[in-house]
């Protein structure tokens, strides 16, 4: 893009020339919500990072081209994000628009909580510009890990000793409150 500045006053006129991209860093989803996690437990989800192109210069101009520089967590607060490395250092271009990379985000909370941070994406152009930066939010609960139940216990099925094994031969017995008097016929 160019632009021109007239200093009429002085009589003299100034042209710079601003580096534009053609190729813009795109980074989905928005937002990555892992929901609740156990303490000391990980969850994965996965960001995908790409380019879009807007269809000017040259495929191979320097504006069409770039690196990612860095794949980084910032802005924590409460626990422990991690993003895979895989990404930084892929190159990307217009003549390529459809490649991606894929980050792997965990959430690994130490405590009991809410925990936010963002995955922050930086593309560095071969123009020299400034890096095209994009930002996950990501957020996670810690919550306190359920510690399994008791198993069958040798008291769960009741005992009946000398006196019980008595009383049910009684009842067993054809006298007793099972048998078969007094029934109608």
């Amino acid at each position: 893009m160019r632009f021109i500045k007239s200093l009429a006053f002085l009589g003299l006129a100034t042209v710079a020339t601003i580096a534009r991209a053609d190729i813009e860093l795109t980074v989905t989803p928005a937002a990555l919500s892992f929901g609740s996690v156990d303490v000391a437990s990980t969850a994965s989800q996965n960001a995908t990072i790409g380019i879009t192109f807007d269809g000017n210069g040259a495929l191979d101009g320097n504006a069409n081209n770039g690196v990612v520089t860095t794949v980084s967590i910032i802005n924590a607060v409460g626990g422990d994000f991690a993003a895979s490395q895989a990404c930084a250092g892929t190159r990307f271009g217009a003549a390529n628009e459809t490649q991606t990379c894929t980050v792997q985000v965990d959430c690994t909370p130490n405590a009991v909580g809410n925990i936010t941070a963002d995955l922050e994406v930086q593309l560095q152009l071969d123009n020299g510009s400034a890096p095209d930066v994009q930002a996950v939010a990501l957020s996670c609960t810690g919550i306190a890990a359920v510690p399994p139940g008791p198993g069958p216990s040798a008291t769960a099925i009741p005992t009946m000793g000398f006196f019980g094994l008595g009383l049910l031969s009684v009842l067993l017995a054809g006298g007793g409150l099972l048998g078969l008097r007094g029934r109608a016929k």
